[in-house]
């Protein structure tokens, strides 16, 4: 069975030092061993703005915004597991207001056992959102590389007047011969002809 991949690095935003302290000392160390603090959403914006967090840890309300909207900006902009802690009267409202950005939720007060696995969830969705981040840049530089090959083709077919499946043919074969990729020698082609 795979192991659960541990969060690296943890953001706790929360006004009060104390309670930031006392969320962190619920955390195993094992999930997170590192932990960072933020006070305020706007002190939170400007450190994720310069360093990635594997799971954001918000207890609502911060001293200068109630939170659920910095919840919402971190799950659309990172890969961040974002786990949003509200009271029970508010949970929810505030659950349905975050929910289809994939905040997690949760209502204080909270026991021990609950918060454990709630962050285990938040360091789970982290995984699964950079696996997915790493899928899209994959396509990307597939669909990349197949826009430079048909350029390439394209010149060819203007330039040595021969057919598409020659073109084809030459750039396959020079890279073979050459033991470059396909990419590489398309764009040889593409410099020479542009």
């Amino acid at each position: 069975m795979k192991e659960l991949r541990k969060a690296r690095d943890m953001l706790i935003i929360s006004t009060s030092e104390k309670s930031s302290q006392a969320v962190a000392k619920l955390i195993s160390p094992t999930l997170c061993p590192s932990a960072s603090f933020a006070g305020s959403g706007s002190t939170a914006r400007r450190l994720i703005s310069v360093r990635s967090f594997d799971l954001v840890l918000i207890n609502a309300p911060l001293s200068d915004e109630f939170g659920h909207e910095l919840a919402m900006d971190l799950a659309r902009q990172t890969t961040a597991g974002i786990l949003l802690l509200v009271k029970n009267d508010v949970y929810d409202e505030v659950s349905d207001l975050v929910r289809e950005d994939g905040v997690i939720t949760i209502s204080k007060p909270i026991s021990g056992t609950f918060f454990h696995q709630a962050v285990q969830m938040g360091i789970a969705a982290s995984a699964k959102f950079a696996a997915q981040e790493r899928k899209i840049a994959e396509l990307k530089q597939k669909l990349d590389d197949s826009r430079r090959i048909s350029l390439a083709k394209c010149l060819l077919v203007q330039y040595k007047g021969i057919t598409e499946a020659e073109a084809h043919r030459l750039i396959e074969k020079q890279a073979m011969d050459t033991r470059m990729s396909r990419r590489d020698v398309a764009e040889e082609w593409i410099r020479l002809y542009e």
